[in-house]
């Protein structure tokens, strides 16, 4: 589905009797998209780490040249897994534990006693891609079309003024009991790349 479709169906109900622009209905979007792959881990990727000997900070952020990522990675929402070269998980933010790692940002990974040349994978929940064009394609399950539609709906009657507020409210509500039939449902499938061995991605 087009953003100018989703647009089209959004004017169509709960943008009804507004006037947003294209381009403000898009920044809606996006918001309710951010919110959607939070609460439904919808994308994951992975990030390869080659430490260095005594640098204990690696950023998850396409600056860092010993972290890899994929050139079209997405920004990271938050640190899922790690994982050593055998496949073993390490424990994450578990205070006094040498082999493990720590997040001091959302972003970065600490390693206390990083090995030279040894690698680590990390695995992390993604951002939705930043729309920017009504051409461009949702990158959303239509199982969550109707949520979107609804956070749409919050954001641009919370938009307008303080007189809507019920509106604003009944549309809100609506986005989270959407949401909380989905997840009961489970009508949306989760990304399944932890299923894959780790040392397959380290080939």
């Amino acid at each position: 589905m087009l953003i100018s479709e989703v647009i089209n169906l959004a004017r169509s109900g709960e943008l009804n009797n507004l006037s947003p622009s294209d381009a403000r209905v898009i920044n809606y979007i996006n918001l309710g998209m951010i919110e959607l792959y939070k609460r439904f881990q919808l994308r994951s990727a992975e990030a390869i780490i080659t430490m260095e000997e005594g640098s204990t900070t690696y950023t998850l952020d396409q600056t860092d040249t010993r972290v890899q990522m994929d050139s079209t990675a997405l920004d990271v929402m938050a640190i899922q897994e790690v994982y050593d070269e055998s496949g073993a998980n390490l424990s994450i933010n578990v205070e006094n534990d040498e082999l493990g790692v720590m997040t001091p940002m959302f972003n970065q990974i600490q390693i206390p006693n990083p090995a030279d040349g040894e690698v680590l994978g990390v695995l992390y929940l993604a951002a939705p891609k930043y729309i920017t064009d009504v051409s461009e394609t949702l990158q959303l399950p239509l199982s969550l079309l109707e949520a979107l539609l609804h956070y749409i709906g919050y954001r641009a009657h919370g938009a307008v003024d303080g007189k809507v507020e019920a509106e604003t409210t009944t549309h809100y509500q609506k986005f989270e009991a959407s949401v909380a039939r989905a997840e009961l449902l489970g009508v949306v499938t989760m990304d399944d790349v932890a299923d894959r061995s780790t040392q397959e991605r380290f080939l």
